[in-house]
């Protein structure tokens, strides 16, 4: 801000001249990177520190189930964020009666009273199910009568909900469980350049797609395009456009994946699938709007009803169109997935590019597909 302040500055005065670009933009970068070096080395000293107890620790009572102080490494994550825990109180289990499990839970609430006023403690913190909605109303109400401190502990699945974002709905407030991969400004920036890309390449490309049609249909019998149903967007299904490369046009309830020396290749098919030139007519897709040029690759229906039985998390590859190429192509997971196992490995990187997209991870995506395709492998 400082850099972009003084810069401003220097336009409007028009006393460029008088300064260096080359010392100026050397300043900048140097500052930018010493300031976020110094932060980062600052930050993890300081957590180190604090995890050693070299500052002063706030003296805690820790109360809760006995189960629950036990389960989760719950001490030792207090003890690293700085609090020294001078006692611990176990409350009695809740299968006891309810008479009997008050008076316990009463009884066991004036002890934690007592030895907080004693030891002088800074703060108390409740490791209590917030399931019991009874107990902890009874074990906060307890505690009012202290001058410090009280903080409940939420349990792991709480936990992982308010980590989310907290939306109001009027006097409300709502959880946010789950996200749209992308904002609605986010698809409509993704799709333009997926369809303003789409259509330079078929431009340019048009020639090439010419040749190699001509090409198929003198070499074998058959359409030189290849209409394969795949499913989409939120489960949609749309026909995929491929160069043929095969004697056969599987298109129903089996689909068998091609293999290393499989006699249904071609062999003008064999060097288009080498040099993935039988996935361009996809950019017709991509035109349509049924595909984008980086997203998770669609696969057969057999395939894709196959794997949403062995796979739980397989359907969510759908929450983003699929992609001419994607994150798993470019990390090695090209062609034939003969085990559970390496479909997997697919699966955990389509995920990973949904939760973590980006236009310059588009970017980054397509100059490696380039690299990918001058050095083929596990294509057949």
């Amino acid at each position: 801000i400082a850099f972009g302040c003084a810069v401003g500055i220097v336009f409007v005065l028009k006393i460029g001249a008088m300064f260096s670009r080359g010392a100026t933009l050397t300043f900048f970068c140097g500052g930018l990177l010493l300031l976020v070096g110094s932060r980062v080395v600052f930050a993890r000293m300081l957590a180190s520190a604090i995890a050693r107890g070299a500052f002063a620790r706030k003296r805690v009572a820790l109360v809760g189930m006995a189960d629950q102080l036990k389960k989760n490494d719950l001490i030792r994550r207090i003890e690293r964020s700085g609090y020294s825990i001078s006692h611990t109180f176990a409350l009695p289990g809740v299968d006891a009666p309810a008479a009997e499990l008050k008076d316990a839970v009463t009884a066991r609430m004036r002890e934690v009273i007592a030895y907080a006023q004693s030891a002088n403690m800074d703060e108390i913190i409740l490791a209590i199910p917030w399931s019991d909605a009874d107990l902890v109303d009874d074990v906060i109400s307890t505690l009012k009568v202290l001058p410090i401190p009280v903080k409940l502990i939420p349990e792991m699945t709480i936990s992982r909900l308010l980590a989310r974002p907290l939306y109001e709905f009027g006097d409300s407030k709502a959880v946010e469980i789950q996200r749209a991969p992308l904002s609605p400004l986010q698809r409509r920036l993704k799709q333009a350049l997926d369809q303003c890309l789409a259509a330079a390449c078929l431009f340019f490309l048009f020639p090439l797609f010419g040749i190699v049609a001509l090409a198929i249909r003198l070499e074998t019998p058959g359409p030189a395009f290849f209409l394969q149903s795949r499913v989409g967007f939120n489960g949609r299904r749309f026909r995929m456009f491929k160069f043929r490369t095969m004697s056969t046009l599987d298109n129903g309830p089996v689909v068998r994946q091609a293999q290393r020396n499989d006699q249904r290749v071609t062999g003008l098919g064999q060097l288009l699938r080498k040099l993935s030139i039988d996935e361009l007519p996809q950019l017709l897709n991509v035109l349509r709007g049924d595909m984008s040029l980086i997203g998770p690759r669609p696969h057969a229906l057999a395939h894709d009803d196959e794997y949403d039985r062995l796979i739980t998390t397989y359907a969510m590859r759908r929450k983003m169109k699929p992609g001419i190429t994607g994150w798993a192509q470019v990390n090695g997971c090209r062609g034939e997935t003969p085990d559970v196992g390496s479909m997997r490995r697919r699966i955990d990187h389509d995920i990973w590019y949904i939760e973590y997209w980006s236009i310059w991870l588009d970017i980054r995506i397509l100059l490696m597909t380039f690299v990918q395709v001058m050095r083929p492998k596990d294509v057949y």
